[in-house]
């Protein structure tokens, strides 16, 4: 008998823990994407980063990646600046609020982990992490099939 996993099911179970965990810790519109880049921002501050940097990390098109810009920048999360020497290259930066959000968003993220993984021995997340990698080499293998 072969097991299997609901993932569909698995990924909404995570999807509605993980809107309740971001109310929790009042950052409902950062359980997400703009969470992620929030964090990132707050870890890589003395570097300068670009929408190519957002676009690597969330494994996304540019056009999703501008978007998402122009929605973290509308809520006061982060700015874009241009560079002094070369005005055809824009920075993202935290804003005051971003860097007040990013404590939260790391709060978040860490009970959020720990919780998922509560349970779970070393060996036994390091075998998922494998497995998982291997299935993204598998489809990354099988995009031109279909």
């Amino acid at each position: 008998m072969k097991e299997k996993i609901d993932l569909k099911k698995l990924g909404q179970q995570i999807d509605v823990f993980c809107q309740s965990v971001a109310k929790k810790h009042n950052i409902e519109h950062l359980g997400g994407p703009q969470g992620h880049v929030v964090f990132f921002l707050k870890e890589r501050k003395d570097e300068k980063t670009n929408i190519k940097d957002i676009q690597e990390l969330l494994h996304i098109q540019k056009s999703v990646a501008s978007n998402l810009i122009k929605r973290m920048e509308k809520n006061g999360f982060i700015r874009v600046e241009q560079d002094e020497t070369d005005k055809r290259y824009k920075y993202i930066v935290l804003t005051d609020i971003g860097e007040e959000k990013a404590d939260y968003v790391k709060q978040f993220f860490d009970e959020f982990h720990s919780t998922l993984l509560q349970g779970i021995s070393k060996e036994n997340i390091h075998i998922v992490l494998e497995t998982l990698k291997q299935i993204e080499y598998n489809l990354e293998c099988a995009k031109d099939k279909f």
